[in-house]
């Protein structure tokens, strides 16, 4: 499982290379980012389908609280995660946040989740820090500001 979740990863870091998307991908992760940004970001395209809030039910997405280092599919969801999300072994991590956000249907193929990605990678960076900060505090960010994204 660990292996095929590894050949997946390397074959869309491959097709990022040849569609010349690698070095703004990888220099995007060590940069600083803007919560405030992250923050419009989610309302704009995350909203709609999940919350971050402890506590609060299941959208049609699931509750992303607590969404960091935990296993994809493993949280409680109360419509079910898709078989490919549940057997994908993706650890919820910034590079595999960043690489889920851009194209999700194209890093677990079978998904449920209909959005189609996040093209501009400083939008998932910024979007990446909100969530660092809000899926761990309750919904409500630690600073104003963020640190720069690693692993």
């Amino acid at each position: 499982n660990q292996r095929t979740y590894c050949m997946k990863i390397k074959t869309l870091l491959w097709r990022m290379a040849l569609s010349g998307c690698a070095s703004i991908f990888l220099a995007t992760l060590g940069t600083a980012a803007d919560i405030d940004k992250g923050r419009e970001i989610f309302d704009e395209h995350c909203v709609v389908c999940h919350t971050h809030i402890q506590g609060l039910m299941d959208k049609s997405g699931p509750n992303l609280y607590g969404l960091f280092n935990r296993q994809a599919g493993t949280a409680n969801y109360r419509f079910g995660y898709s078989e490919p999300i549940a057997r994908s072994g993706i650890e919820w991590v910034n590079l595999n946040l960043n690489l889920f956000l851009a194209a999700p249907a194209r890093m677990v193929p079978g998904t449920k989740m209909v959005f189609r990605g996040l093209d501009d990678a400083g939008d998932r960076t910024n979007l990446i820090c909100y969530l660092q900060h809000a899926t761990n505090t309750g919904g409500q960010p630690i600073s104003s500001d963020c640190e720069e994204l690693e692993n």
